[in-house]
């Protein structure tokens, strides 16, 4: 191939790629984090996905729906309410029980294990999806949850440290 046919093809591509790069919608890697000890940490990642508020509604009622890129790792074994969490790396569902009630949970091959959770409806509009990792609450209260947002909803799935797991 000659140096004018270079420059034509590379002309042609770059006329073809840049409107999509400008037209492209973006997508982030999110990442947040939980201390559990001194060295350890339980880590959550997903992408960041423009919401579509059909989807809830097309879920039929005990389907679930796996967030694309939703991972949770963790180092140490893990509860919520009953059931427990064998340390390890988990996707995340989220799960509709109702016709307007969600709930969360981690999934590792075939086997999903259903989260204590909370669901609120009402809030401010989330345009992205956003999962986030923290603590809530105080005393005998006091539990970490995975917060999923998105459109006017939110799931908080409850998490503790499994202490009689490793004894």
């Amino acid at each position: 191939m000659n140096q004018k046919t270079q420059r034509i093809l590379t002309g042609l591509f770059l006329l073809a790629a840049v409107p999509a790069l400008l037209l492209a919608h973006p997508h982030f890697q999110r990442k947040s984090s939980v201390a559990v000890g001194q060295d350890q940490s339980i880590e959550l990642q997903h992408v960041t996905l423009p919401y579509n508020e059909a989807n809830p509604d097309k879920l039929e009622v005990g389907k679930s729906w796996s967030i694309f890129g939703a991972k949770l790792s963790t180092p140490v074994n893990l509860k919520s309410g009953s059931t427990k969490i064998p340390a390890g790396d988990y996707g995340i569902q989220i799960l509709k029980d109702s016709a307007s009630s969600y709930s969360m949970a981690l999934t590792k091959g075939d086997d999903k294990m259903k989260l204590e959770s909370k669901f609120k409806d009402g809030l401010g509009n989330q345009d992205h999806l956003a999962i986030d990792i923290h603590m809530r609450g105080g005393g005998d209260d006091l539990a970490g949850y995975i917060d999923l947002r998105f459109g006017t909803f939110m799931v908080a799935g409850k998490i503790n440290i499994d202490h009689d797991a490793s004894q």
